[in-house]
């Protein structure tokens, strides 16, 4: 298949830049990071489950693949830890390092509360409001300004607040976040990331 042309391609609503992200306290219920910036070494889930070991448990990684390059990992990946004080132990020391690691110049992993848990959640998470709202109109269909600001064939959101299986497709036995799938080529993709990014 020609790769620069349409194909089916994710977007994950955390890899979006979210310029509008209310700045609130994390809930009780908050247990997942959106961790980026993973170097080569821990971009397999075995060997990024130990080096999480020090925070504690982390009951669910869905590593992010790179749709382009043959999926291998783009170095995000989505961390569900077994409660919210070891998340928010991960969150703030991650913060801490790569504070100290731009001092020297360097790069560190960073982490920030999972906005596909809080969509999860709707009503009930930190925002008292539901994460689906921004994209999606009072009929419960995809925006209209979704659909013309950006050039793809086909666009559907996908969470587990729309019934999707259990399992995301491809990815068994994790659980499913929110995401878009869209059948559009590479430069499409890049004008629906900025689409999204902006609702």
């Amino acid at each position: 298949a020609d790769r620069l042309g349409p194909a089916s391609r994710d977007v994950f609503v955390d890899e979006l830049f979210m310029p509008c992200r209310p700045s609130v306290a994390p809930g009780p219920e908050d247990r997942e990071l959106f961790v980026r910036g993973l170097p080569e070494g821990l971009q397999s889930e075995a060997r990024l489950r130990r080096w999480l070991g020090r925070f504690g448990i982390a009951e669910d990684i869905l590593l992010l693949r790179e749709q382009e390059l043959g999926l291998l990992p783009t170095g995000d990946a989505y961390v569900l830890f077994t409660d919210h004080t070891a998340a928010a132990d991960c969150l703030a020391i991650l913060a801490d390092e790569c504070a100290t690691a731009a001092e020297h110049g360097e790069a560190a992993p960073t982490a920030t509360w999972s906005e596909s848990e809080r969509a999860q959640q709707r009503e009930k998470s930190t925002y008292e409001a539901d994460v689906h709202a921004a994209f999606r109109d009072d009929d419960g269909f995809l925006r209209q300004e979704i659909f013309s600001g950006c050039s793809v064939d086909e666009l559907q959101m996908q969470t587990a607040a729309s019934e999707v299986p259990a399992s995301a497709p491809g990815v068994p036995g994790q659980r499913p976040r929110l995401r878009f799938e869209a059948q559009c080529s590479p430069r499409a993709l890049a004008g629906l990331r900025t689409t999204l990014s902006g609702a």
